[in-house]
Parts: C-alpha cells; structure tokens; sequence
C-alpha cells in the first residue's frame, strides 16, 4: 500500500500545482466553465489527471476495507463506485455551504443558515458513506441496506464525530501548502493519510456491526485495475506537462510600467582605471572600486546619498510561497521566505564604458550604471547565466543611523518604517477591528492585541491594497534620499523558478539606498 500511496501523493502534488486539489479550487474551476470561460486544453488534462487520481483514492480504500468471503474484487468495485459518485457530490454541496457561509462573516444570521443546510447535508454524507461502506463489504445490496439500518443507530454519533475532526483538520492542511519546497507535498500527504484513516475507521464501525464473516484481501485481485488506472494517470500527467495552457488574447491590455518616464538625454562622464570607475553627471557621481567590489554614489556636495555595504551583491537561494486564503471578504494571504543561502558577488573581472553608462562584470553579475536624469542614477543587477542553485540576487545597502524611512505606498502601521520588514502585495489592508466592539466585545481586546487597530487578517497591519516600492530615506543630519525598485525575470514572464532576478534601482539627488533588499518575484 505504501508504493500506490506515494504514487497518489505525486499525482496530487501535480494537481495542487495546477490549483484543482482542493474542493474550493475545483469548484473555482467548474463556475468559471459554465460562466463561459474557454478552457486551454490542459484544463482537460487536468480533469482527466483528477479523475484517474481520485479512481487510485477508491482502490486504496478499498484495500482498507473487509468483504465476505468468495466476494469478486472487481464486481465489488462496480459496486462501491456509483456510491462513491454520490457521496463525493453530496460532499461538494457540504463544502460550497461552508464556503459561502465563512464568506458571509461577520453576517452571522446569512452564516448560521447557511451552517445549518451545510450540518445536514454533513449529516447525510456520513450516512450516505457507511452505506458506501456496507455495499462493499456485502455482495448483496439489500442485504447491505439491511445492515446498515442496523448499524446506523450504533455508529452514527462516533462517524459523524470522526468526519468533523477529519473535515477540520483536512482544512487545515491547506495552510501547509504555503511550506516552500514541501508544503505541496505535506498537504497531499496530510490530507490522504487523514481520507485512508477516517475510511478504514469506517469500514471497521460497519463491519463489527454486521454480524457476517469477514475476510480482509488487501490488494489481492486490484492489481491489474490499479496498474491500468496508474497507467493511465501518467499519461494523463504527460498530457498537463505538454498541452498548452491559458493563453495571451488580441483583447488583452499590457500593464502599466512601474517606471512611465523614459530616461532623458543626460550626458555622463565615464573614467576606467586601474583601481576601478567613475560615472559622473551634473548633480550626482557613482564611484566603483575593484577590490573590494563596491558602488558609491554621492552628490555634487560629496555627501554620499548610497553605498552598497561590503559583500552587500549575493547570489541567493530564496525559498518562497505566497498562499492566498479562499475565505472571508479580504482575499489576503499567507506568506513563507526562506533565505537558505547567500553567495556574496565580489570577483570584477572587467569595467568598461558603453556610450553613457558603466558596465561592470563580475564572475556571476554585470551591473550597468547610468543617469536616467541629472538626479537620478539607475542601476541593474543581472545574473550572468541561469543558475540550477540560485534563484535571487540580492542588493544590501548602507544604513544610517539618523535616517527615517517614510513611503512605501499606503501603509496603516507606522509613518517611519525604520526596522520593519515590508512586503509588496495588494491585499485588503486598514479594515481594522473597531467594528468588533459592540458586535464581540468579548473578543475585541483580543483582535485588537493580535491584528493591531488597523490590521487586517492574517498579516496585521503589513496588508496594504496600494504597496509602491518607492521609500523616502528623511535624514536627521545629511542629505535625504530615497529608492525605487523593480524587479524582472530573464527572456519572458515567469518561465521558470532558475532564472534570475535583475533588479533595477533607480536612486534620485538626496535619494539613498536604505536596507537589505530582497526582491520578491
């Protein structure tokens, strides 16, 4: 069982990466269809990948399961399907209500009914599955619907309680889906090792209460139909892997660009030497120096408005997951990063001048210098080749001890962002939890505490629906400054997880490059 198990896992694993795993995402999926949505033909692939998965589901279960005697192993998977038809869509409806209510909050009479139709339908799936579980173990259906009558008043209370700890706790291994690397994976795991254990509970509470002999086979005479439907699911997974999928229509609108001015005609001094580079313009001069590799850009006063900090260029492994919640009327989101390792670029092997800008090559890096304006200076960081490690460059920059960091869009914390670690992702932000003092007073001195009084769930006040990557650096004593930055992926959109980041940072006249920057895809 363990082989077919992990062979399961796998296949689920494909379907939570093409969002059609969990009962909210396949729902998503159907609406969109009858909507009038034209569907890529991978989206039938994917149809026909969860179908095999779900028939491998129903083999393993049954594997679970005791029958009597002489019963025919195929014979009794005809006849346990039909019931695993209906109690899957009786399922759906169950899930559909309970989203629809958790979207209603904080309308709790609309939550209430709908927590209500949801409950008895919850009741009549458990029903409906003990009955599932006595076709299978007796060849004979009336006799099956004889003994279920017989049983159902003897387990309905511990199933109905099994299959509400087992809805809850299979809700929430969504939320390990946001794990990187594995969270996919401790989902699928997770979620069918808790669907094998409520069924075999199942099958043993039917079968201690029918009063026939049982056998337990196992496996034993499924093979073949299970290596057929496995078979089957691979090339169905070929299928998702090769088909094309949603794709760019004549309609569609380019987004906006994130810098809408086009660089002026600005002329700048370039100068090589042995020991490194300089780029100077009217307002402000960039310095670069060889050993150790270091950028320095100060105004016309000297005063120095950026300086990246020694080994601050690095070739990362970032490990990241962005998880949106298929709840509530914010549509927010989990987030998970993990800095797993950092290379620091410091090797130059060449600097020279192309026309008004300086190119400087480092072993894994080029970056360019150049004047966007005669306050501004822009610089772009792009990996040198595809890397099968690293998946980010990072930029860190010096900090100053007087300086106020005030920007980055609409933001409900705090005017100085000094010391916090901010995200860029439209979420619901300010909704705040004031609406909850006459509503839940008992509970308002909690969300206030946990979500803070302009805070939103799950990230507190951090959610923002308007994030600007732009950050003005107020300095007590010195020049200001302030930073803008953006972030692409090599060849087109979002090909895959390798290509690296070149980030593009464009700094104004008493504008400076503040902290550690970690540019997030």
């Amino acid at each position: 069982m363990f082989v077919p198990f992990l062979f399961i896992v796998a296949l689920q694993i494909a379907l939570i990466y093409w969002q059609h795993f969990s009962p909210f995402e396949r729902e998503s999926n159907l609406r969109a269809v009858l909507w009038g949505a034209k569907p890529a033909p991978r989206y039938w692939a994917v149809l026909a990948l969860d179908v095999c998965t779900v028939l491998l589901v129903v083999l393993l279960v049954l594997s679970t399961w005791s029958q009597t005697p002489n019963d025919l192993p195929a014979a009794r998977l005809l006849r346990t399907l039909p019931a695993w038809i209906v109690v899957s869509l009786l399922a759906a409806v169950v899930h559909h209500y309970v989203t629809k209510a958790v979207i209603c909050f904080p309308n709790y009479p609309l939550m209430v009914r709908r927590l209500i139709v949801a409950a008895v339908m919850g009741i009549l799936v458990v029903m409906a599955t003990l009955l599932m579980v006595a076709i299978a173990i007796t060849p004979d259906v009336s006799a099956a619907f004889a003994d279920w009558a017989r049983a159902l008043p003897v387990v309905i209370v511990p199933a109905l309680l099994l299959a509400l700890l087992v809805f809850a706790l299979r809700a929430a291994a969504f939320l390990l889906r946001v794990i990187p690397v594995i969270g996919s994976f401790a989902q699928a795991a997770v979620s069918t090792v808790l669907l094998l254990w409520a069924m075999e509970r199942y099958g043993r509470m039917v079968g201690e209460a029918m009063a026939v002999s049982m056998a337990w086979p196992g496996m034993n005479g499924l093979e073949g139909i299970t290596l057929i439907v496995g078979m089957v699911a691979l090339v169905a997974l070929i299928l998702v892997w090769r088909l094309p999928g949603p794709s760019r229509q004549s309609d569609a609108a380019d987004p906006p660009l994130l810098v809408a001015s086009q660089p002026t005609n600005v002329k700048a001094t370039c100068a090589v030497t042995g020991t490194g580079a300089t780029l100077a313009g009217r307002s402000v001069h960039a310095e670069v120096t060889r050993a150790p590799f270091g950028i320095v850009v100060k105004n016309a006063q000297g005063e120095t408005l950026w300086q990246l900090t020694e080994n601050g260029l690095t070739h990362d492994v970032l490990q990241q997951k962005i998880l949106s919640i298929p709840v509530l009327y914010t549509g927010n989101t989990m987030k998970m990063k993990w800095r797993a390792w950092g290379q620091p670029v410091t090797k130059v092997t060449d600097i020279k001048a192309d026309g008004d800008a300086l190119v400087v090559t480092l072993d894994k890096a080029v970056v360019r210098l150049a004047l966007h304006a005669d306050e501004i200076v822009r610089v772009t960081v792009e990996a040198m080749r595809a890397s099968l490690l690293h998946n980010a460059i990072s930029l860190a920059f010096s900090d100053f001890t007087d300086a106020h960091y005030l920007g980055l869009g609409q933001r409900f914390n705090k005017v100085d962002q000094r010391g916090e670690e901010a995200y860029f992702f439209v979420e619901e932000g300010g909704v705040g939890y004031e609406w909850a003092r006459k509503r839940l007073p008992w509970l308002y001195p909690f969300l206030r505490w946990l979500y803070g009084p302009r805070g939103s769930f799950p990230n507190r006040e951090q959610c923002t629906g308007f994030p600007v990557p732009f950050c003005l650096i107020a300095r007590e004593r010195g020049a200001s400054a302030g930073l803008f930055w953006n972030t692409s992926r090599r060849g087109s959109r979002w090909q895959t997880a390798r290509e690296a980041h070149r980030p593009q940072l464009a700094l104004c006249r008493r504008r400076s490059a503040v902290s550690r920057l970690r540019p997030i895809a």
